[in-house]
């Protein structure tokens, strides 16, 4: 029997609708914070109101053969050019049965690091920060998924 676990061999990931590599690390903070709204001469809070939502993050993928890493992709932008840089949209996506993990949209990228790993397999690890994310649950994932299972079905499955 299989089982339910998902592992990171399973799990690519899309850089604006295009296949950017395998997954072998992730992790995301999502940043929902709450403020104590307090009423004058008052010692206890009346609510907890949400304040601003953002979210941060790394990952770490297998670079694909002749992809360029990130600045193939046009996710960070040439050295003198650092100002003119744009968001991009992330999808991490289940190889096997081609669902969505989670997504991310307003992202930038605030550091790379290149690297290569056993078997001569050349890593890219990258920090981001995002304005919108989500996850499966969430039905414009779904939606957004089913419009790039192309991408995903020309990698096979594991």
């Amino acid at each position: 029997m299989r089982s339910p676990n998902i592992t990171a061999p399973q799990v690519i990931v899309l850089i604006n609708g295009r296949v950017f590599g395998e997954v072998t690390g992730w992790s995301f903070n999502a940043s929902t914070p709450n403020a104590p709204l307090h009423g004058i001469d008052q010692t206890f809070a009346f609510e907890l109101a949400p304040g601003a939502v953002g979210g941060s993050g790394s990952i770490q993928a297998l670079r694909l053969h002749g992809s360029g890493g990130l600045e193939g992709r046009g996710v960070v932008a040439p050295m003198l050019q650092i100002p003119t840089q744009q968001y991009f949209s992330m999808l991490l996506v289940n190889r096997r049965n081609r669902s969505t993990l989670w997504r991310a949209d307003h992202c930038a990228v605030d550091g790379q690091v290149l690297s290569i790993e056993a078997r001569e397999r050349v890593g890219v690890a990258f920090q981001f920060r995002c304005i919108s994310f989500s996850n499966e649950v969430d039905d414009a994932v779904a939606t957004f998924s089913a419009a790039n299972i192309g991408a995903v079905t020309a990698l096979g499955t594991p």
